[in-house]
């Protein structure tokens, strides 16, 4: 009997470094936040490249000369230049693409952590800067300047059909709000801040590989 429980005892020490190592953070935090930053690197790229692409099928589809860029799509016509709701097409079909993207995902999300925070940050990062325009809009507001004219998506869709860009805006930014909660919650509980970190820095390193390296040695 004695020697039985000594047995039992030396099993029970010998099992209780593994059960206390699965329940320390550091463990598995390096791998999720490389991971993290891998994955959206590598998805920053292909997520520029498909925008552009939805403007490009979308023009071909109209019939239209278009040629892609690294970050763009070219055509002899100016976007003014076309009927309204070729216009609305044309120029929403990119956004439309890393809506799509996104929405994946989040989708992914639930399957595999890592792949799906990584496409569902990446691919609708260019609408930080679209929202940023509300910033400028509040302040020529405030100052008494008149409205600006850029050239962007959002401002040539809602041009086409006559109404102010904001509220296209203001939903983008409601819109990237929902999917950062919904990333914020399936991260790991500790150390968000440094998987967010992850995942900012890689889509800024992917974005300027592919920029700069990758899609201009293919355009």
């Amino acid at each position: 009997m004695f020697i039985k429980l000594i047995f039992l005892t030396f099993d029970q020490r010998k099992t209780m470094p593994n059960s206390i190592n699965h329940k320390l953070p550091v463990t598995s935090k390096i791998p999720t936040v490389v991971s993290l930053f891998a994955w959206t690197m590598i998805f920053a790229g292909p997520a520029i490249f498909l925008h552009e692409f939805g403007h490009y099928m979308a023009g071909v589809a109209f019939g239209e000369d278009v040629r892609m860029t690294v970050s763009s799509v070219v055509s002899d016509t100016k976007a003014s230049d076309y009927p309204p709701l070729q216009r609305v097409i044309q120029t929403g079909a990119g956004p439309l693409v890393s809506i799509i993207l996104t929405l994946l995902g989040l989708i992914i999300l639930k399957h595999r952590r890592n792949v799906g925070a990584a496409l569902a940050i990446a691919a609708p990062a260019r609408f930080v800067f679209s929202v940023g325009f509300l910033g400028v809009l509040l302040y020529r507001q405030f100052a008494g300047l008149p409205p600006p004219s850029p050239s962007f998506d959002e401002f040539t869709v809602m041009t086409a059909v006559g109404l102010p860009v904001w509220p296209l805006l203001l939903a983008e930014l409601a819109f990237l709000i929902f999917v950062g909660i919904r990333v914020n919650k399936a991260l790991p509980a500790t150390k968000k801040w440094l998987c967010w970190l992850a995942l900012l820095t890689g889509t800024v390193a992917g974005g300027f590989l592919w920029l700069n390296v990758v899609g201009a040695l293919l355009f």
